[in-house]
């Protein structure tokens, strides 16, 4: 959950509901139903979204084969799992299929890729492939993509410098690179960012 101050005399405390459905395990012979995302993705097994169910038979719908390969990140972890956990679940960079640690690139190539409604950590020419706006081998996130934008509706709003080219562009908003909502950047703190806090 998220604990949002906005004052000494208001707290509000916002709960993120994860989503819970079918998993398909086992290199796709077992399905279980009612796991979250996450447990699903630690038993490395393929997850069928939100409300899903598994086959009476038990038996994974599909393929039975679930690839698996080598997620990269910029501080030297491996992770041995499928596509879909590292790229939406962690933000890694999925090498392929039947990859290991020794495909990852080097540490010193990865750095902050701003795209539109996120900032990731991957070397220069995966972020480009994404369409991303590379801010440098070595650079941070929070420091040379994500701002925060003070004004209009919402008092303050987190995003990344990209998307605030048309979001944040008007007479009554100011981005500021590298600054955070929860912390006083403008003069309300807001809490937009957990508002409307979807599945998981």
């Amino acid at each position: 959950f998220h604990r949002i101050l906005d004052d000494p005399e208001y707290e509000r405390v916002c709960f993120c509901r994860e989503a819970i459905g079918a998993c398909c395990r086992n290199n796709g012979n077992f399905c279980s139903d009612n796991l979250s995302h996450r447990q699903c993705m630690l038993m490395q097994g393929a997850f069928f979204g939100h409300g899903s169910t598994c086959p009476s038979s038990n038996q994974c719908p599909g393929s039975a084969n679930i690839p698996l390969g080598a997620c990269c990140f910029h501080d030297r972890r491996t992770m041995n799992v499928q596509k879909s956990f590292c790229e939406v679940y962690t933000g890694g960079l999925w090498m392929g299929p039947g990859t290991t640690s020794d495909n990852c690139p080097a540490k010193h190539t990865f750095g902050a890729c701003c795209l539109e409604d996120e900032c990731l950590y991957l070397p220069q020419e995966q972020c480009e492939n994404k369409s991303g706006n590379f801010k440098g081998a070595g650079e941070k996130c929070e420091d040379s993509c994500m701002g925060s934008c003070c004004g209009g509706s919402t008092g303050c709003e987190m995003m990344t410098e990209v998307a605030a080219e048309t979001q944040c562009n008007s007479m009554d908003t100011v981005f500021s690179l590298g600054q955070d909502c929860l912390y006083g950047t403008c003069d309300k703190k807001c809490d937009s960012i957990f508002r409307d806090a979807e599945e998981i």
